[in-house]
């Protein structure tokens, strides 16, 4: 009887829990200071986490839905881990050669839109 309730919480909060990378993305992409308040140390153990979690659920345990789910969060865990590297790369570059680096310039942050780059500064195309 309590099966079903619990297999609901996890599918819910899992479902969840995979949308809510996309502000922590948004934050990094929007970022001006070299992503410094995100830790790296912090997100490769949570993806280390979803990663043994997949493997152990597609190899020992032979669940597919939270192997499926695992591999998930392990993926936007290394694209905030990726976003965060790249961010602070840049930063330091900049700073190196003694200027500031404004990322909302249109080259340097696009998102995804409608399939194509574009920038993330100004109005959305018509």
């Amino acid at each position: 009887m309590i099966e079903p309730l619990i297999l609901t919480a996890f599918s819910f909060f899992n479902t969840i829990r995979v949308v809510s990378y996309v502000p922590q993305m948004l934050r990094i992409a929007r970022d001006t200071n070299g992503a410094t308040a995100v830790s790296f140390l912090t997100w490769t153990l949570w993806a280390c986490a979803n990663g043994s979690t997949a493997a152990y659920a597609g190899v020992i345990i032979g669940d597919r839905a939270l192997c499926l789910i695992s591999s998930v969060n392990t993926l936007c865990c290394a694209i905030v881990i990726c976003q965060t590297a790249y961010k602070r790369h840049r930063w330091r570059a900049a700073k190196n050669q003694g200027r500031s680096w404004h990322p909302r310039q249109p080259h340097e942050v696009s998102i995804a839109r409608c399939g194509r780059w574009l920038p993330l500064t100004g109005p959305p195309p018509g």
